[in-house]
């Protein structure tokens, strides 16, 4: 099969029996969204295909379970933020099995995972790209990584155009791989000090830790192309691999009203919400009726359209059986 390559800007042609898969999984600092789901149900659907085809298929998809955004929508709920992930987490993963998803093979949660990241990061620092602040930050060297921007096709002089107001970088384009820890939040200890994973570090180093170097495939939506999926490339260099994915492909955003949908924005239809009020079948039927690397614009007309169109089907699948079940039953009173 081909799949467009992110990277190249083409169609390139899988061979291999052995495919090894890798997908960011969610943040869970709220509910998900159909928008999760539908990155989800995209690969969900790749994966199955892939398998019918006889190929081995390898898939990992990892839990981010300790960000930026699950402290702070801990801190304005008074929750513990480690409880707060596990918790939806746990909804996620009865959702994921009411719309009919297969669990992927391995799903590291970040914070099982600190160890795998604190070497990776040990790494990019003795390689040089990476450095050590004084208050126990490391930082990304990204003007020594001269390949940086072939993914997402952007020039480094025209990333030094932006501000940033931080001192303590080298440059202001060079990102965060650890955060010393403030008060009140979650730390972990490191040859740097007390403190957290940066969010980019957190999937190179487990997607190399169970793929390898070099793997098949690395998915995601179209939103991650910059900075994350940039900066996990620049990672893996940095910290000596001689290669990644083989193919970055990228599904698109579904919007409402033309723009994306958001948790942060607040347009978002909750997956519970969606599946009090629409069928599981009904839900993967609209997700998967569009291309997969095309914008999908959600409305009720749409679901509505797609619940008819289930419904037509799953007529016709019990007519057939109807038929089926009388010409037996014709067979044997002859």
């Amino acid at each position: 099969m081909n799949i467009y390559n992110t990277l190249s800007n083409k169609l390139e042609k899988i061979n291999d029996k052995n495919i090894t898969i890798y997908v960011c999984g969610v943040t869970p600092y709220t509910e998900c969204h159909l928008g999760h789901a539908m990155s989800a149900m995209v690969y969900d659907t790749l994966i199955r295909f892939l398998k019918w085809k006889g190929h081995n298929v390898k898939y990992v998809s990892n839990y981010t379970d300790i960000d930026d955004k699950i402290i702070e929508a801990a801190k304005k709920s008074t929750s513990d933020p480690i409880e707060m992930a596990k918790k939806n987490i746990a909804l996620w993963e009865n959702q994921q099995n009411q719309l009919g998803l297969n669990m992927p093979d391995i799903r590291p949660k970040v914070t099982d995972e600190i160890d795998t990241i604190i070497n990776s990061i040990k790494k990019i620092i003795d390689n040089e790209y990476g450095y050590v602040t004084q208050d126990g930050a490391v930082y990304y060297r990204v003007q020594k990584n001269k390949n940086y921007g072939k993914l997402s096709k952007r020039k480094l002089e025209d990333l030094l155009q932006e501000e940033d107001t931080n001192e303590d970088k080298e440059s202001p384009i060079d990102f965060v791989l650890w955060k010393p820890k403030k008060h009140g939040e979650p730390g972990w200890q490191s040859p740097w000090g007390e403190g957290r994973p940066g969010w980019h570090i957190e999937c190179s180093a487990m997607a190399e830790k169970y793929l390898g170097e070099d793997f098949t495939i690395h998915g995601g939506g179209t939103d991650l192309i910059f900075p994350h999926h940039e900066n996990e490339i620049a990672q893996a260099f940095g910290a000596g691999g001689k290669g990644f994915a083989k193919i970055w492909m990228h599904n698109g955003m579904l919007l409402v009203e033309g723009k994306k949908m958001s948790k942060s924005v607040g347009n978002y239809i909750s997956v519970e919400k969606a599946l009090n009020k629409w069928s599981p079948a009904a839900l993967r039927f609209f997700i998967l009726s569009a291309g997969y690397r095309q914008p999908t614009n959600f409305s009720n007309e749409a679901m509505n359209n797609a619940t008819n169109a289930i419904q037509k089907i799953e007529q016709v699948i019990r007519d057939n059986q109807n038929i089926y079940k009388n010409f037996k039953n014709e067979v044997k009173s002859k």
